[in-house]
């Protein structure tokens, strides 16, 4: 990408002694770029290396194949990008991989480079990594690294013969970091056009094309979403996008209240040396005005043909809602929207609607759509049912009751959305109290997807049975503990039970008022914090095992491609370590016994790796390749 530079307006006269420019420490400029530029290490190595392969397709006239990355998993802890272009002798990948501001990208407007760093940019996450270049018929395999003053060195290792296309793989081992890497390469790839990768997991690229398909509203390199942020929170406020990489528009260069993205050429826009932000330069402000302006002077028309393309009418009024609840409804003043409403009935209908622990009946003839809307023919003795059903829902979730069809066919609602209130839950009535037993109103721990940690209306029957309960003021928890502090925790305790093997159980939460009643001091009750320290205490192991995750990786993956018997002892110490996940729950609670740590596994790893010292040098993804002079090391036969 050619950068704008100011032009040189100074004229020397007369003979001067002159002093070039030097450059200081190697080792701390490398560290100032690798550690100091990118606020966000992982997003910026995949990024950096991403744009460096599309750049090598773009050079070489490859731009319609796809690169391949390949993001970590537990078994394979590297991320790797490998490119189809030009690919570079040995003399360019030492250049290149050794050398700082060095740049062949900064003459035209079609390759997304400019500075010369991105090379470095593993430098961020690791002291190492490899190189492969595939060049005119030979592979070489490079490893670069700092040496003991940090300075960058490139290292040749092998060179062989190949058939393989030109191009370039570069990986770098990032364990523990699965995760991470999934939820980056999703924002980095979310707008990546013409060489789109070969992504190893599958989810990153459905999440990719999921989200270039969830904008309202598309026109020629923009597209909006009807608000600030949709419904993944994915993208918040407005975003240019140049060179396959997206900026956020700062605040005050941003026109619009919604979410979005608009597209500019390479060179329009100035941008910060991580490529992380844009510059605020005055050509930066008329290239985001210009096309604001040209947006918004189309945006009404490309709504209107938006909301025509909708195959109902009733898809009409539901985009139309969608419109008029969302931010985006502030660029469409005076548009209007009244022919894509649906018709008032020509009578009322009643309509019930959740409000907070309750609901409430009502009467209209304007017919509410959206996703919080359901659709029935009135019947009678329904009541009851509709109000248990809309206990468990959100405030303002609406069930609209019609007359009968010809109703709903007066509003043009689609008979597939129309739901018969029979299929509504029955009420569960309590029982009455016989003998000892007694029915209380109490409520009940809820944990959900939809609507997170919550306490619901229950009717708890106090008999002979243990109840397990938190005691709660204003639905908030009283006591303060790990187990039971608060609604996350009484969820992630239940959660850590399960894990252990133990029954999932009710939680009832209890006012302070009640705990003094003698319904209470009658009943079988056991605090939350109590019951979890019994139960965990009959199953606390005798021994936690401490053992570093990551070797064992290493020796699984050892284990799949080389015999050797001390790696065989080791996982199956491993594979009868069964209690460990109940030991970490326990210590988790405080739960574990003093000096209960035991170390075997760990010792058994680091005998083996005293007596193979150079095994500590070779990353699990590179086992496969060199197995056969592991098994020599191993077997003692190497030269």
């Amino acid at each position: 990408m050619k950068i704008a530079t100011a032009p040189q307006d100074v004229t020397v006269h007369g003979d001067f002694t002159t002093s070039d420019f030097n450059v200081g420490d190697v080792a701390f400029i490398v560290d100032m770029f690798a550690d100091k530029v990118y606020s966000n290490k992982e997003r910026a190595v995949i990024r950096e290396l991403s744009c460096n392969a599309h750049d090598s397709h773009v050079a070489a006239g490859t731009k319609h194949v796809p690169f391949n990355v390949h993001l970590p998993t537990v078994l394979e802890p590297w991320f790797s990008v490998r490119d189809f272009g030009t690919g570079l002798s040995d003399h360019g990948v030492r250049n290149i991989f050794a050398g700082i501001g060095i740049s062949t990208k900064r003459g035209n407007n079609e390759t997304i480079g400019c500075f010369g760093i991105g090379s470095l940019s593993p430098y961020a996450i690791s002291d190492s990594f490899m190189v492969k270049s595939y060049y005119n018929g030979v592979v070489r395999t490079y490893t670069c690294y700092r040496d003991d003053q940090r300075k960058p060195v490139v290292a040749l290792l092998t060179e062989e013969a190949t058939s393989e296309a030109n191009g370039l793989e570069v990986s770098v081992c990032v364990k523990g970091k699965v995760e991470l890497f999934e939820s980056e390469a999703e924002k980095v790839f979310q707008f990546w056009e013409g060489t789109f990768p070969v992504i190893n997991c599958h989810q990153v690229a459905e999440t990719c094309k999921t989200r270039n398909e969830s904008f309202t509203f598309e026109g020629e390199g923009f597209g909006l979403c009807s608000n600030y942020s949709n419904f993944f929170t994915w993208l918040d406020g407005m975003h240019a996008v140049m060179g396959n990489i997206a900026y956020k528009i700062p605040y005050e260069l941003n026109n619009f209240r919604c979410s979005g993205y608009i597209k500019f050429n390479l060179g329009e826009l100035d941008f910060d040396t991580a490529r992380e932000n844009l510059a605020i330069t005055e050509k930066v402000r008329d290239a985001i005005r210009v096309k604001t302006n040209l947006i918004k002077s189309e945006l009404a028309g490309i709504v209107i043909k938006r909301i025509e393309s909708e195959p109902t009418a009733y898809d009409q009024a539901v985009l139309v809602e969608k419109i008029n609840r969302g931010l985006i409804a502030d660029l469409l003043k005076g548009v209007d929207f009244n022919p894509y409403m649906l018709p008032k009935t020509s009578e009322t209908f009643d309509y019930w609607q959740s409000k907070y622990r309750g609901s409430e009946k009502s009467q209209s003839r304007s017919v509410p759509v959206g996703k919080t809307v359901e659709y029935y023919i009135h019947k009678d003795r329904m009541s009851a049912r509709i109000r248990s059903y809309l206990k468990d829902m959100p405030s303002g979730y609406t069930l609209v009751l019609f007359k009968d069809q010809a109703q709903a066919d007066e509003a043009k609602i689609p008979d597939a959305l129309i739901k018969n209130l029979e299929d509504l839950p029955k009420v569960e009535r309590a029982k009455a109290s016989t003998g000892s037993r007694k029915v209380v109103k109490t409520f009940l721990f809820q944990k959900s997807l939809y609507s997170g940690c919550s306490w619901v209306d229950h009717n708890l029957d106090v008999g002979k049975e243990e109840i397990v309960y938190v005691e709660i003021s204003n639905f908030k928890p009283t006591m303060t503990s790990a187990i039971s502090g608060s609604m996350s925790r009484i969820g992630s305790s239940l959660e850590k039970m399960i894990l252990c093997g133990l029954k999932k159980i009710s939680v009832i939460g209890l006012k302070s008022s009640f705990l003094l009643t003698k319904s209470f001091k009658e009943g079988n009750f056991i605090t939350l914090h109590d019951y979890v320290v019994r139960e965990l205490t009959n199953i606390c192991p005798d021994k936690h095992y401490s053992y570093d995750e990551h070797r064992v990786i290493f020796f699984e993956t050892l284990n799949t491609h080389v015999e050797h018997a001390d790696v065989e002892a080791i996982l199956d110490f491993h594979s009868s370590v069964k209690s460990n996940k109940i030991a970490e729950v326990c210590r988790h609670f405080g739960v574990m016994k003093e000096n209960t740590e035991d170390k075997t596994l760990e010792n058994l790893m680091s005998e083996f790796y005293a007596k193979y010292s150079m095994l500590e040098f070779v990353s699990e993804y590179r086992i496969e390749e060199s197995k056969h002079t592991i098994a020599q090391y191993l077997s003692g036969t190497a030269r």
